[in-house]
């Protein structure tokens, strides 16, 4: 029977099992025109029809008494295997027949999903097998109709997929070697081989214990070829480890996945199976959408079994123990397995100087080094050797009571503290140790966190430091140095930073903690501390990037030093020295130092009273900050400072800037406050409401030196702080006896203030000064500068003016000065200086010089003083020669402002001719000859009178009225000595040494400078000077004083010199004496001292008693004594008496001396 295509396409194949007959449709998944022929092969039903069609409402089943045929494409026209039939299923067939249909290749996911779909809806049991997917089984014969289908079932295809039940997805099985038709269909059918089988390459083998094994498991494919990538699972057993896990993953590459397994077990197994994978998904047939509850078919359970024995192999290590995240071992050793603290294992095993090599990894444990002289190295540095803690309240790393430990290599992190402080590396009672490449980070702690610290520590050496991300709930520190520990050095480089407190954050604090000191200790190289903030937004009290503090002494930075983002609730502070919490502490931070180069930046405190300081000192005394200084942005609601001292002496500020400060109350540039004997010099301070503040409240600020400084533009409104003026400087009430000279004011207004008494302003430069010659008024008291400067002198200002001429000579080597008329030495300085030469015209000769250098001492300075000569109109001139003692090379030698010299002057470079000093054949070209015949006048002319910036020294023939004219400034005493008599700058005294008559030396001073005290410590007269007169110059007149050769103790004026005479033997009468006491008994009688230089003699009476002794002569009181000299330091501490002791008689062996102690000389 015959019929054509007249009404409904449907989609896919089904069969249905009637015993062991086969039903079949065919249809197709679009509506196209029937264009192919058709013919029924078989009819495998006599009386009943039944099977899966699609019509308007959808898919239906229908079973009636119609056959079902099964069909058989005649002309193929392609190879895909696969074709969708368009029938018209209602009209019943037969055997035979022929008729049109639609048939076409389907696309892959159409068709892929329309079979699918009708083998996931269709289950009839075979009669030979056990409950097989008819839908299976049909895509199986799909292109081999005429094989029967229950012929090839058997028990192995047991698949149990039930479609609408529960978990109604198929799980297959395939076996390609028995149905390899079905596989073939089923790789046509998804357009990709299907795997059917895995192995595991090697199967079997014995290997080396630790050592990894390589494991190949190949997938066959159904087609025998190489299908898509399928995932491996690799399961084992018996400690075998890919990377730590016992089962893993791997994707086949070419049909292989690899697995590289290390075991520590005697044996183990392997098992390879390839991951679970939907073979097809069940989509909607017209439209192929997916839809929720359709299921998938999955191939499943494919596996094989590998087993392996594992024995112990001899292993290697270059080190004496060697380290993995596993165990420990020696060379040619026995692993020794310690899966949880392998570092602690291989430390305890360890004998003293042993060496343990860690290879890379992370060590979850807390490491005790217990033994002295151990290195511990990571193999391959600190990026990939971690060491991590595990328990609470234990410092990552402890070194404790060891000497000469070497910690080289490793990350130390994570540790937490609870009840117990806790640090990355914990030092204590440890010695010579030597810590490189170490980063800490992440320690927190509920009390105190640290990076490193250390207690009780010496001589331990740290290289490559980098300490972070230190948090505590009250305090953080990143490193301390603290509680008697003592000359350790930071080298390299050392990195602070993120360090987070409620209470005190701290990037680098030395000093005391507990108690004790901590001292000598050196960073030597560059320092960068940062971000030390508050623990929360508004929690932070205090915040410091480094602290000296109480009890640090002779601490170095030498390295240049980085201070940054400091922020804090209430006092946030740069770098701090002392007591700067804590007003009542008596520990004390002195004599540390600051060599090198040092920025402070961004410092911040947010609270209404904060206050941000750049460089803060308390109770710190005799610290020095030698060089190029840099705050800048600091920032507070209340007071911003650059520096500020409180009740801190004798600290020095060398050369920095000070700027962009702001604050709502006011912004000083540099306060002291209460502090003595400090120098601030050469610093650029502007922009700040105080440049300068000076100032005393319970106690005074005195003899502070401020030299050379440039103030510009401080000026402004001050609100909400203390009662002082806006001003460049401003000396309060309470301040006194202090120097400020050779600083810059420009645009401050007013330029500066003083409140105070004593204080000495001369020779500074005021850019609004305009009445030369007269004084600048300071504002307040009425304080005067006598001898304003008309320029700026500081390089950082303006230039001076042409008129101020001279010409500098710069020599790097030693430099020897010689006498002009006899080539005597007088001097030898120690190299690398320089010596400004200004020339002024006198008319002297040689002879009238010939010590005119004497008493210059060169050696030893930062740099040389500036040094002015004497020279004459005729041709002979004095010579300055600089001998050089390194003679193999040629000096860097530049003479500067040459031209400035009129006349016939000449200059000549030293040769390396000369041998020794004093050889005038060999030696004339080894000096350095400034020769004129006419120079220019070359005078600085500032204020009433003229000043000098070096000195004038004149001949013993010229008696009469000497002229010593010497720039007096207190802190220049190591400028120069002279011959024949001179005026010095404190605290260095006057000399008048083998002048036959020297009548006057005069120099300029302020009024008050007799009536106060010379500030000179001694006065010495040669054997043969006779009367020497001092007059005093200045504005408001003149004041003589006498000194004669029969001048004795109780004559001289003892209020006028800082340190009264003393008696001496030898060739100075004034000088120190070199005995320290004269010891009187009640009745010992008159005592005459006669020295062997001189004729003079002083005599003692015998009423002059103890009590009766000139206090300020001696200092302390007198006991008796024996040894060279008859009255020098006793060789026993105290004399004895008891009442009824009767007399005590002491004959000194050295003389003919008998002092008698009477009994009634009690103590």
């Amino acid at each position: 029977m015959k019929f054509m295509y007249t009404k409904t396409l449907f989609v896919g194949i089904a069969i249905l099992m009637i015993g062991s007959l086969i039903c079949v449709t065919v249809g197709c998944c679009v509506t196209v025109g029937c264009d192919h022929t058709v013919e029924i092969l078989d009819i495998c039903c006599l009386n009943t029809t039944a099977g899966w069609f699609y019509n308007d409402t959808g898919w239906d089943y229908y079973s009636g008494d119609v056959y079902t045929p099964l069909f058989h494409l005649l002309d193929v026209t392609d190879e895909l295997g696969y074709y969708a039939f368009c029938i018209d299923f209602e009209v019943p067939v037969e055997k035979g027949d022929i008729f049109n249909a639609s048939v076409y290749p389907a696309t892959p996911t159409c068709r892929n999903n329309s079979i699918g779909y009708i083998l996931n809806n269709w289950i009839i049991d075979c009669v030979h097998c056990d409950n097989v997917s008819a839908g299976q089984s049909a895509v199986w014969y799909f292109a081999y109709i005429d094989e029967t289908f229950c012929g090839g079932c058997s028990t192995q295809y047991n698949h149990t997929a039930t479609p609408g039940g529960l978990g109604w997805e198929s799980n297959w099985i395939p076996n390609c070697s028995a149905h390899p038709e079905a596989c073939d269909m089923i790789d046509a059918s998804i357009n990709q081989s299907v795997p059917y089988n895995i192995a595991i390459t090697p199967g079997t083998g014995s290997y080396t214990k630790g050592e990894p094994v390589e494991l190949e498991a190949t997938v066959a494919y159904c087609l025998g070829v190489v299908g898509a990538p399928v995932t491996v699972i690799f399961e084992t057993t018996n400690g075998v480890f890919e990377n730590g896990s016992a089962s893993f993953e791997n994707d086949t590459v070419g049909g292989i996945a690899r697995a590289h397994l290390t075991c520590n077990a005697d044996t183990a197994t392997v098992t390879a199976r390839i991951k679970d994978f939907k073979w097809f998904e069940i989509v909607d047939p017209i439209g192929c959408n997916v839809i929720d509850y359709q299921p998938t078919i999955r191939i499943t359970t494919i596996f094989d079994d590998a087993a392996f024995n594992f024995g112990s192999a001899p292993l290697t290590c270059t080190c004496d123990l060697c380290v993995n995240m596993t165990g420990w071992w020696r060379n040619n050793g026995t692993f020794n397995q310690n899966l949880t603290t392998p570092i602690q294992a291989a430390v305890n095993n360890a004998n003293a100087s042993e060496t343990i090599c860690v290879q890379n990894g992370t060590y979850t444990e807390n490491v005790v080094v217990n033994k002295s002289n151990l290195t511990i190295r990571s193999a391959n540095g600190s990026a990939v050797t971690i060491v991590e803690s595990t328990a609470w309240d234990e410092h990552v790393v402890s070194i404790i009571d060891q000497t000469g430990v070497t910690l080289d290599g490793f990350t130390l992190r994570g540790a937490i503290g609870e009840d117990e402080d806790v640090a990355g590396l914990y030092l204590e009672n440890a010695t010579e140790c030597n810590i490189s490449d170490i980063i800490i980070t992440d320690i927190t702690d509920e009390i105190a966190a640290y990076g490193i610290w250390l207690v009780n520590s010496n001589d331990n050496r740290f290289n490559v430091t980098t300490v972070s991300d230190i948090m505590g709930y009250w305090d953080a520190i990143g490193i301390a140095v603290v509680d008697d520990s003592y000359n350790n050095t930071f080298s390299a480089n050392t990195s602070v930073s993120f360090i987070a407190a409620g209470e005190l954050a701290c990037g680098i604090y030395v000093g005391t903690l507990e108690g004790g000191s901590a001292a000598n200790n050196w960073f030597s190289a560059r320092t960068v501390v940062s971000d030390i903030t508050m623990l929360y937004s508004e929690w932070g009290t205090n915040a410091l990037g480094i602290w000296l503090a109480g009890g640090a002494s002779n601490n170095t930075f030498s390295g240049t030093t980085s201070v940054a983002n400091i922020t804090a609730v209430y006092y946030a502070c740069g770098i701090g020295l002392g007591n700067l919490l804590d007003e009542d502490a008596e520990e004390y931070s002195n004599d540390n130092e600051f060599v090198s180069s040092t920025a402070i930046s961004n410092v911040t405190a947010i609270a209404w009273e904060g206050q941000a300081v750049g460089i803060g000192l308390a109770d710190a005394h005799g610290n020095t900050f030698a060089s190029d200084h840099r705050i800048y942005a600091l920032n507070s609601y209340d007071q911003a400072i650059g520096i500020f001292l409180r009740e801190s002496n004798g600290n020095s500020f060398i050369n920095g800037s000070i700027s962009n400060l702001t604050a709502d109350s006011y912004t000083i540039g540099v306060e002291l406050y209460e502090s003595d004997n400090n120098t601030l010099s050469c610093f650029e301070i502007r922009d700040n409401m105080v440049g300068i503040l000076l100032e005393g409240f319970m106690s005074l600020s005195t003899y502070n030196r401020i030299i050379g400084n440039v103030l510009i533009n401080n000026s402004g409104e001050v609100e909400g702080g203390p009662a002082i003026p806006a001003t460049g400087i401003h000396v309060n009430q309470a301040s006194a006896y202090n120097e400020i000279h050779e600083n810059c004011f420009f645009a401050n207004e007013p330029q500066a203030s003083d409140e105070g008494w004593s204080n000495n302003w001369d020779g500074n430069y005021w850019d609004d000064y305009n009445t030369p010659p007269g004084p600048y008024v300071i504002e307040g008291v009425g304080s005067k500068d006598y001898h304003p400067l008309l320029c700026c002198l500081q390089e950082s200002a303006t230039e001076c003016a042409s008129d101020v001429k001279g010409f500098e000579i710069k020599y790097n080597l030693t430099i020897t000065v010689y006498r002009c008329d006899n080539n005597q030495i007088i001097r030898i300085t120690d190299g690398s200086k320089t010596v400004l030469i200004q020339v002024l015209d006198h008319n002297f000769t040689c002879a009238e010089v010939v010590d005119l250098l004497k008493g210059l001492e060169l050696a030893n300075f930062a740099t040389l003083p500036e040094l002015v000569l004497v020279t004459y109109t005729d041709s002979l001139v004095a010579n300055v020669s600089f001998w050089r003692s390194a003679l193999s090379s040629n000096p860097d030698l530049v003479v500067e402002h040459l031209e400035l010299i009129t006349g016939n002057g000449s200059f000549s470079r030293p040769e390396s001719n000369c041998t020794s000093a004093g050889d005038d054949d060999n030696c004339t070209d080894e000096r350095i000859i400034v020769g004129v015949t006419e120079l220019a006048k070359l005078v600085q002319s500032y204020g009433l009178a003229p000043l000098w910036y070096g000195l004038i020294a004149v001949s013993r023939e010229n008696s009469t009225n000497v002229t010593y004219q010497r720039r007096m400034v207190e802190g220049w005493e190591t400028l120069l000595l002279v011959a024949f008599g001179e005026l010095l700058e404190p605290p260095t005294g006057i000399f008048a040494e083998n002048v036959a008559a020297v009548d006057v030396v005069t120099a300029f001073g302020s009024p008050d400078m007799w009536e106060d005290g010379l500030p000179y410590n001694f006065i010495q007269l040669g054997n043969e000077t006779s009367n020497l007169s001092i007059v005093f110059t200045y504005p408001a007149g003149t004041k003589t004083v006498s000194f004669e050769p029969e001048l004795i103790f109780e004559s001289l004026p003892v209020n006028k010199f800082k340190t009264v005479l003393e008696v001496s033997a030898g060739k100075h009468w004034w000088s120190k004496p070199e005995f320290d006491h004269v010891h009187f008994a009640n009745e010992s009688g008159n005592l005459t001292a006669t020295f062997d230089n001189a004729t003079l003699i002083i005599t003692y009476d015998e009423d002059l008693i103890f009590n009766s002794l000139p206090d300020r002569k001696f200092g302390e009181s007198l006991e008796a004594g024996g040894g060279h000299y008859w009255w020098s330091e006793p060789s026993f501490d105290t004399v004895h008496f008891t009442n009824d002791s009767g007399d005590l008689t002491v004959i000194f062996g050295d003389a003919n001396l008998t002092v008698t102690y009477d009994e009634d000389l009690i103590f």
